[in-house]
């Protein structure tokens, strides 16, 4: 079963391995905590495995980071959660927030 949620996608990447296409995109979301060592800025950033089409439906010119929804099948294996985006949904893009700026 897919559900919908909106995620903050900071890019894509989409390549093909002996005619097999994989595709993953990155997304994360603001937190309170700022890594500067890390170089972070208050986004956690992940890696979430996609559809190809899901790379097809997304500009590689925009301005990222871009808030959109996203079609998302979550599967649970050994104890862990994994997430898988289907689709984009459309009428989604937007720019996402700056972070906020602590002192």
């Amino acid at each position: 079963m897919a559900i919908i949620s909106e995620r903050t996608v900071f890019g894509f990447k989409k390549t093909t391995v002996d005619g097999v296409v994989y595709a993953s995109i990155y997304v994360g979301f603001q937190t309170d905590e700022i890594d500067h060592a890390e170089g972070l800025g208050g986004y956690q950033i992940t890696r979430m495995s996609c559809d190809p089409h899901v790379c097809d439906a997304l500009d590689p010119r925009a301005a990222y980071p871009i808030n959109v929804r996203l079609s998302v099948r979550q599967k649970i294996k050994t104890g862990t959660m994994t997430e898988f985006a289907l689709k984009v949904l459309p009428d989604a893009s937007s720019p996402a927030p700056a972070p906020k700026k602590t002192a």
